[in-house]
C-alpha cells in the first residue's frame, strides 16, 4: 500500500509546472485575455449607452480568444485530476412488483380516483366531504376549499401508492446514513466551506434591511395578505386562491408555516421572510445540481453566481410568487440529474415530487412539462453519441493513443489512462441489446415517477377542469388575443424570443416591481462570465457532452414563459416569467471556472492555484458590490418612486386610534391612480376594511361634494386622506364641509407621493 507521504509526494508532483512552453503560455494569455475583454465589454454595454458598438465589438474579440483557449481543452473533465464519471444514465435495478403490491398499488390508485373523479360524478361538482374539494360557497366554506375526509383519502391513496411502487426493502439505519454523510463531507471539506459560504452570503442579501426594502406594498401584495389572512386567520384552506385572476396555493401555505409555527403576523414582512428563507434553498439545489453537471468547482462557482445574481435577489425580496420558477427548476433539475446518474427508483419519484410541488407553486413553472422529457431525453441522446464515438475510438489505434494521451493531460498517468480506455473500449463493445435492455427498467421508473406526480397535482387537476378559464386565465391573456389583438404570431414570437435571450447581457426588463430600469438580469461579472460559459458550452455540446447538452438544451425551454407574451411584448424579457432559466443562466455562468483554473495550474503550477483563489475572490467581491448598488441604491429609489406611501398612512390611524377614533371613521377620497385603499385595512389590521370614498364625476369631486358631505350628519370623529393632483381642491371641499377640521400635510419623497390627513372635531 502507497503512504499518505509517497501520495502527497504524487500530488505534489502533478501541480509542479511543467517547462514553460509557447503553446502553454499563448493559451494562459489568451484565457485571461478572453475574460478581461468580456469583462470590459459588459460594463461598456452597462454604463456606456453613448457607444453603443464597442461593448459588442469586444465582446466578439473576447469569443475568439476563448476559443482558442476552450479548444485546448478536451472535455470538461476534472480539472483537478481523475476522470469523469457518471456521464451515462444508469437503468438502476428493475423493480417487479409482487401480489401484494398489485394490491397496494390497485388501493392507491382507486382511492385518488374516488376522491378527485368518481365522488364528484356521483353526487356533483359540489357537494360531498369525500371529494378532495368542495365548492359549497360562502365566507366560512369558501369556494374550492379542502374537504378533511377527501385530503385524508387522497393522502391515504398517495401512501398506498408509494407503498407499492417504491421498492425498498429496507432502509438505512439513520446512523448509517449520518456515518456516510459526514464521510462524503469530510472528503469534499472544502468545497462544502466554499458552497455553504455562497448560502451565507445569499442569506445577507436576501435579509439584510428586509423590512425596509422594499418598504411599499403594491396590490399583488395586499391581495396576497388578504389570501394569507383568509388562511391563517379563517381556516379557508383552499387549493386554489381566487384573487387577481387566481393563484396556486404553494406560497401561501408556505408562508402560513412562518405564522402557525414561529408566531409571525399576517404582514408584509412575513411574506418577504417566507421567500427568502426558500432562496437560499434555490441556490444550495443550484450549487448540487451544477455539481452534476460540471463537478465540484463548477458547483461552487454556480452556487456563489445564484448568491450573488441581482435577477435572485430582486424576484425574491419582492415577495410574490416569482422566486418560487427558480426554486422549483433547480431542485427538479438536481432530482432529474440525480435520477439520471444513480438510476434509483426513490430519486425518480423525488424528481416527480419536486416536479408536482412546483406546479402548485407558479404559472410559468408549468413549462416544465416540456423540460423534463427535452433534459432527460438531451441527456440519453448525448451520451448515447458520445458512446457511439468512443467505441469507433476505441477500434483506431491512432484515436486510442489520442484519448490516452487527454486523460494524462488530465491528471492520469498513462498507464491508468491506458487502462481506463481498453476497459472502456470492453465495455462498448457489448452487443445493442444490453442497452435495450434497459429501456424496460427506465420505462418502469418514468411510469412511476409520472403517476406519483399525476397523483399529487390531483387536487390542481381537479380545479383545472372545473374552472379552466380560471385556471388559463393568465396564460391565455398572454398568448392569444383574449385581451389584447394579435395580427403576427410568428414574427412577434421572434421577436420575442430575441429580446428573451438578449436578456443576461443586453435587454431590460421594464417593470419597476423587479427590476431598476436600464439594467440587465445579471451584473457585468456574471454576465461577462455567462457569454463564455455559453461559447463553451457549445463547443462542448458538438462533443456531446450529455451533461452540457442536456443543461444547454433546458435553458430556452424555461424562457419561453417569457417568450409566450405575444399580446403584451413590452413584457418581454421578463425576470419573473423567466425565472425558471435563473439556475440554468448561473450553471452556465460557473463553466468557464475550470478552464481557468486549469490554464493557470498548467502555467504556475500550485501558484497557479492561488491565483485562481485570489481571482475568485477579487471577482466575487465585484459582483457583490455591484448587486449591491444596484438593488440598495438603484432599486431602492425607483421602487420609492413608483409606490404609494400607504404605511405612512397606516401610522397616522393608529394615532388616529391611540386619540379615540376608530377605524370605521376612516376614509380616503379616491383621486385618478391612487392608492389601493385595501393596503390601509391590510396594514391597520382590518383587511375587510373598506372606507374608499370614489367619485363619479371625471375628476372624482362628487367624492366629497356628495358623499363626504353626507358624513357630516354623523356627529363621530373622522379621518380623512386626500392626495394627488387634485388634492387642493378637494381640501378646499372638506374645509368649507368641516371648517374646524385639522389639516396635516405629510411630505413624502419624490414630492409628488406626498398627501393630507384631515381630521374633523
Amino acid at each position: 500500500m502507497i503512504s499518505r507521504i509517497e501520495r502527497a509526494r504524487v500530488a505534489l508532483r502533478a501541480l509542479r509546472p511543467p517547462p514553460f512552453e509557447r503553446r502553454t503560455i499563448l493559451v494562459t494569455l489568451a484565457t485571461a485575455g478572453a475574460l478581461a475583454l468580456a469583462l470590459i465589454a459588459q460594463s461598456l454595454i452597462e454604463h456606456g449607452p453613448d457607444a453603443p458598438w464597442d461593448g459588442p465589438i469586444l465582446y466578439l474579440m473576447a469569443i475568439a480568444a476563448w476559443l482558442f483557449a476552450v479548444h485546448a481543452q478536451p472535455s470538461l473533465g476534472d480539472v483537478f485530476g481523475g476522470r469523469e464519471r457518471g456521464l451515462e444514465p444508469r437503468p438502476g435495478p428493475r423493480i417487479v412488483p409482487d401480489k401484494r403490491a398489485r394490491v397496494r398499488l390497485a388501493v392507491g390508485l382507486g382511492l385518488v380516483a374516488f376522491t378527485t373523479v368518481l365522488w364528484p360524478w356521483i353526487v356533483g361538482r359540489d357537494g360531498g366531504g369525500l371529494a378532495i374539494i368542495s365548492y359549497v360557497a360562502g365566507h366560512e366554506n369558501p369556494e374550492n376549499a379542502y374537504a378533511p375526509a377527501g385530503v385524508l383519502l387522497w393522502l391515504a391513496g398517495i401512501a398506498a401508492y408509494l407503498s407499492a411502487v417504491l421498492g425498498v426493502p429496507r432502509l438505512p439505519s439513520f446512523a448509517t446514513w449520518l456515518a456516510e454523510r459526514l464521510a462524503a463531507a469530510r472528503a469534499r471539506g472544502g468545497w462544502w466551506l466554499a458552497g455553504f459560504a455562497a448560502i451565507g452570503a445569499a442569506a445577507w442579501f436576501r435579509f439584510h434591511g428586509l423590512a425596509d426594502l422594499p418598504g411599499q406594498m403594491t396590490s399583488d401584495h395586499v391581495e396576497k395578505l388578504m389570501d394569507l389572512h383568509d388562511l391563517v386567520n379563517n381556516g379557508q384552506y383552499r387549493s386554489y386562491f381566487p384573487r387577481n385572476t387566481g393563484r396556486e396555493p404553494f406560497q401561501f401555505y408556505w408562508t402560513a408555516l412562518f405564522s402557525w409555527v414561529l408566531g409571525m403576523p399576517v404582514a408584509f414582512l412575513t411574506l418577504k421572510t417566507a421567500m427568502a428563507t426558500l432562496s437560499l434553498v434555490g441556490v444550495a439545489a443550484t450549487w448540487r445540481f451544477a455539481r452534476r453537471i460540471g463537478g465540484e468547482l463548477v458547483g461552487v462557482c454556480a452556487a456563489w453566481v445564484m448568491a450573488l445574481a441581482p435577477w435572485d435577489v430582486q424576484i425574491t425580496r419582492v415577495a410574490l410568487r416569482y422566486e418560487l420558477g427558480s426554486v422549483f427548476t433547480a431542485l427538479c433539475l438536481w432530482a432529474l440529474s440525480r435520477a439520471l446518474v444513480r438510476g434509483r427508483r426513490g430519486d425518480w419519484l423525488l424528481a416527480a415530487a419536486v416536479t408536482a410541488l412546483g406546479l402548485h407553486g407558479y404559472t410559468s413553472f408549468r413549462a416544465v412539462g416540456l423540460l423534463l422529457p427535452v433534459f432527460a431525453g438531451t441527456w440519453w441522446i448525448a451520451a448515447w453519441l458520445q458512446r457511439k464515438r468512443t467505441r469507433h475510438s476505441a477500434t483506431d489505434p491512432i484515436r486510442s493513443m489520442a484519448a490516452s494521451d487527454s486523460e494524462t493531460e488530465g491528471g492520469m498517468t498513462s498507464s491508468h489512462a491506458f487502462a481506463e480506455t481498453t476497459a472502456e473500449s470492453e465495455e462498448s463493445a457489448q452487443p445493442a441489446r444490453a442497452a435495450f435492455a434497459s429501456v424496460p427498467i427506465v420505462a418502469g421508473h418514468v411510469t412511476a415517477a409520472a403517476g406519483l406526480g399525476l397523483l399529487l397535482i390531483a387536487p390542481m387537476m381537479r380545479f383545472a377542469w372545473d374552472h379552466p378559464d380560471v385556471f388559463w386565465s393568465r396564460v391565455v391573456s398572454r398568448t392569444t388575443s383574449a385581451e389584447a389583438a394579435i395580427t403576427e404570431p410568428l414574427t412577434q414570437f421572434a421577436q420575442n424570443a430575441w429580446n428573451a435571450v438578449r436578456m443576461v447581457n443586453w435587454t431590460t426588463d421594464s417593470a419597476f416591481l423587479i427590476s431598476p430600469p436600464n439594467r440587465t438580469a445579471l451584473e457585468p461579472v456574471g454576465a461577462a462570465l455567462f457569454v463564455l460559459g455559453l461559447v463553451t458550452a457549445i463547443l462542448w455540446v458538438g462533443r456531446r457532452d450529455p451533461r452540457i447538452a442536456a443543461t444547454l438544451a433546458a435553458w430556452p425551454i424555461m424562457l419561453a414563459p417569457s417568450m409566450l407574451a405575444l399580446a403584451f411584448p413590452n413584457e418581454v424579457p421578463h425576470l419573473a416569467r423567466a425565472s425558471g432559466a435563473l439556475p440554468i443562466t448561473a450553471v452556465i455562468a460557473a463553466l468557464p471556472a475550470p478552464i481557468i483554473v486549469r490554464r493557470l495550474r498548467e502555467t504556475l503550477g500550485l501558484a497557479g492555484v492561488g491565483v485562481a483563489l485570489v481571482l475568485a475572490l477579487g471577482l466575487s467581491a465585484w459582483m457583490a458590490t455591484n448587486t449591491y448598488d444596484r438593488y440598495f441604491n438603484q432599486y431602492a429609489e425607483s421602487y420609492a418612486g413608483s409606490t404609494h406611501p400607504t404605511d405612512n398612512a397606516a401610522a397616522v390611524i393608529q394615532a388616529f386610534e391611540v386619540l379615540g377614533g376608530r377605524i370605521e371613521n376612516v376614509y380616503m377620497i379616491g383621486w385618478p391612480n391612487g392608492w389601493d385603499y385595501r393596503a390601509l385595512g391590510v396594514l391597520a389590521g382590518d383587511p375587510y376594511w373598506n372606507g374608499l370614498i370614489g367619485g363619479r364625476d371625471p375628476d372624482w369631486y362628487d367624492a366629497v361634494r356628495v358623499d363626504a358631505a353626507a358624513l357630516a350628519e354623523n356627529g363621530t370623529r373622522k379621518l380623512f386622506f386626500v392626495g394627488g393632483e387634485e388634492a387642493e381642491r378637494f381640501l378646499e371641499g372638506l374645509r368649507a364641509i368641516y371648517p374646524d377640521a385639522l389639516v396635516t400635510r405629510h411630505p413624502v419623497e419624490p414630492e409628488d407621493r406626498s398627501f393630507y390627513s384631515v381630521v374633523t372635531p
